[in-house]
This record gives structure tokens, sequence and C-alpha cells, in this order.
């Protein structure tokens, strides 16, 4: 196992290190949500709260990884934070993405036809949006906040991160145009049901995440 690993392992759900800042931080999330609802927008409210949950079933795959190879996951949290939830996600990345989506959808121009740069707009909003993450990623994993121990899922072999996080926006922007609120919804309780008992299938009683 890296030390890197090993390292985040140990504080794994540890409590020890929570800050104040993160009450604020959930405090915004709780207001970009809101604002939603005041706005009418509950499909895209649950929309993006079912694909947060589906966020927290690739962290366990990730951490599956780790604990299948007993030696790293595809990625790795390093340093600093105040709550670290799987071996790839920490308190402060999981507020970032229950955002994430609300960012994607409001970016969209009101046009379903609109074009950016001659492309559909429909692709390129989500698609540059996980271009950003990357670059964010890159950055994180040089100053030694993410660590990518894997030759296929590290610098500068970045394609399978890039479809990583393009793919899902990609698929969000369809899901929002495409899917009626009803089905929004059921497709929030279902992910949502199924990363708790996922959780406490493979965290609580198996331990292996």
């Amino acid at each position: 196992m890296t030390p890197e690993a090993a390292r985040t392992i140990s504080e794994l759900r540890h409590g020890g290190h929570f800050e104040w800042y993160v009450v604020d931080v959930i405090a915004f999330v709780l207001y970009a949500y809101s604002s939603a609802i005041r706005r009418g927008e509950w499909g895209k409210v649950v929309l993006a709260l079912g694909f947060w949950a589906a966020e927290f079933l690739w962290e366990m795959f990730n951490a599956l990884v780790l604990h299948f190879s007993a030696r790293a996951a595809l990625w790795t949290v390093t340093g600093k934070s105040a709550f670290v939830i799987y071996v790839g996600l920490n308190i402060e990345i999981s507020m970032m993405f229950a955002v994430a989506p609300l960012v994607v959808i409001s970016l969209l121009p009101e046009k379903r036809d609109a074009r950016i740069i001659g492309l559909p707009s429909r692709v390129v909003v989500p698609a540059a949006v996980g271009l950003f993450c990357v670059a964010v990623e890159c950055v994180l994993n040089r100053v030694g906040l993410l660590e990518w121990s894997w030759w296929f899922w590290r610098w500068p072999m970045v394609g399978l991160i890039v479809v990583a996080y393009s793919a899902p926006f990609v698929a969000l922007v369809w899901a929002h145009e495409r899917w009626s609120v009803r089905t929004k919804e059921r497709f929030a309780a279902g992910t949502i049901a199924l990363a708790v008992v996922c959780h406490y299938v493979l965290g609580v009683r198996l331990q292996w995440i």
C-alpha cells in the first residue's frame, strides 16, 4: 500500500480534525439549493441531488479499487482536511460536487439549439466544466493534495480523468432537458437509497471502504 493511501486510511471518518469553516460551506450549499427551490426549479434540485449521490457511489468504487488492489485507489486525497469521507473524498470536495450540477445547468444558454464556437452548447458547456475540474485536479496533484498512483490515471495520462468528469456532466445536461420532474425524483430517490445501502454494507458492515 502506498504511504499516501495508508495515511488517508488512518484519518478516515475521524472527527478530530473538524473545522468551523465547514459550517460556512454547508450554509453556502443550502443557500444554493434553497435559491433554486425559491425560483421553482424543483426538477433541477432533485436531479442535482441524484447526481451528488451518484458521486458518492463513484467514490465508493474508487475506495474498492484500494481494497482489492491493496496498493492504491485511482485517486487519494492527501493533506489536511476537516473530514475524510472515503479515501478519495473529503467534506470539502463533497460540498463542491453538491453544487457542481447546479452550476452546470445554470450555465446552459436558454435556447437549446444555441451553439458555442460552432458546436452544440449542450455538449460544450458540460465538457468545458469537466475540463476545468480536471485542470483543478492537476493543480491539486502538483501541490500534493491529491495523489494519483496508477500509470493510466495520472499526469500526463489524463484522458480517462477528462472522460470521468465530462461524460457525467454531459449526461446531467441530457437528463435535465429530457426527463420529467417525476423521473428526476425517482432517479434521485434511487441513487440516494443505493448510496446509503452501499455505504452501510461496504463501509459499516464489511469495512472495505
